[in-house]
């Protein structure tokens, strides 16, 4: 058999397997950064000053502070979603 049809070795294939997962895996969360930047980014322009407003009250104290973050992760289902938009707004 020719070695340019010969199966693979076991190695070159764990490697392969392991190189697409590292790359998946940082694909996905440079996607993830991506879409919570643009979000954040929308809703600066889409609400601006009625949004920081929102926050300024929602925030003011910091049990109202662990209640409005509580209340948005329920709601998006995401803390980590939560937290990059919050450091987004600042």
């Amino acid at each position: 058999m020719p070695a340019a049809l010969a199966p693979e070795s076991a190695l070159e294939t764990q490697v392969l397997s392991t190189f697409d997962v590292v790359a998946g895996l940082l694909g996905g969360i440079g996607l993830f950064l991506i879409g919570m930047h643009m979000l954040t980014e929308g809703l600066k322009l889409a609400a601006g000053r009625a949004l920081e407003g929102l926050l300024e009250r929602g925030t003011a104290t910091r049990p109202r502070g662990l209640a409005a973050g509580v209340l948005m992760t329920g709601l998006v289902q995401s803390s980590t979603a939560v937290t990059v938009a919050s450091i987004g707004f600042v």
